[in-house]
């Protein structure tokens, strides 16, 4: 299994993978905990935030795009690229079970929301997945991603998703990832480098940039990607 850590190299055998959270959606503004609920469509806001991501995808100029199937993910690349994007269900956002669909707000006062923010490693949703499966097929794209020739990779995926994205390119413990704020309507761009014929290091370039009109808050009171 591809090691990643976050040394810095100048190699020619890199990659640039930009990371974008789809937009604002119909759930983040109720608050509730969609999932893999669908649809859960744009609001009128996030298609605007995802229209202003134009200019960025624009300016990367992808060689291979990758979504989650789910709408809000599938209409944020829609408005902010002409490009064809290939659904890959290894995005798709996590499977929180009997949680779905329910308020952010009621679910942050149950006894097991410590584990999940404190030892995620050890939380399985309840007639859902765990955060280790989660990672484990993270971690199952990004190795297939790097054996491919492609440089530039645009991954349009949810929140819990992309921070363990960027979690686990940064070689950083599983525990670790919700540390790691991500917006909708974000994207965070990660530089990495060959170590050898499996070993990978990658550097953040920059994360959760959105533009000023369409930041939501710096710090979120409810740090589950879902939503």
């Amino acid at each position: 299994m591809p090691k990643y850590s976050s040394q810095m190299r100048t190699k020619a055998t890199g990659k640039s993978i930009l990371i974008v959270r789809h937009a604002e959606s119909v759930a983040n503004v109720k608050g509730v905990l969609a999932g893999r609920i669908d649809p859960t469509p744009l609001t009128s806001k996030g298609r605007s935030a995802a229209k202003a991501l134009s200019s960025v995808v624009k300016n990367f100029d992808p060689e291979m795009v990758l979504s989650s199937p789910l709408l809000r993910c599938r209409q944020t690349f829609e408005l902010a690229s002409t490009r064809e994007a290939r659904i890959d269900e290894r995005l798709i956002e996590m499977d929180y079970g009997s949680w779905s669909g329910r308020s952010l707000k009621v679910l942050s006062r149950r006894p097991e929301w410590r584990s999940i923010q404190k030892d995620p490693s050890g939380f399985t949703f309840p007639k859902g997945e765990s955060f280790t499966s989660a990672a484990a097929r993270v971690t199952e794209l990004l190795t297939e991603l790097h054996g491919r020739p492609e440089k530039r990779i645009l991954i349009v995926s949810h929140g819990d998703i992309c921070r363990i994205l960027i979690n686990t390119l940064l070689d950083r413990t599983l525990n670790s990832f919700q540390k790691i704020l991500i917006e909708p309507g974000s994207h965070s761009l990660l530089m990495t480098e060959r170590e050898g014929s499996l070993n990978y290091t990658a550097t953040l370039a920059y994360l959760n940039r959105v533009p000023v009109a369409h930041s939501t808050t710096t710090v979120k009171k409810f740090q589950l990607g879902g939503e």
